[in-house]
């Protein structure tokens, strides 16, 4: 199981990259699974998704 530290609109998210890849068809699998360039990193080395940080939440809620 592979650990995935995101900054999302500078919120922290922990997951799994599997849990990002849930979804075949989705952007996060598309980006975590290696089909297209990887996200930018932040200065702690998380990847970085410029959006809103409590709307990513609901989503996350959703994968999980």
């Amino acid at each position: 199981m592979e650990v995935v530290e995101l900054n999302v609109g500078g919120r922290i998210f922990f997951t799994t990259r599997s849990t990002l890849c849930k979804h075949s068809s989705s952007m996060l699998a598309a980006t975590f699974s290696g089909d297209m360039q990887p996200a930018q990193q932040d200065k702690q080395g998380r990847f970085f998704i410029d959006r809103n940080g409590d709307h990513f939440a609901i989503i996350m809620a959703y994968k999980g």
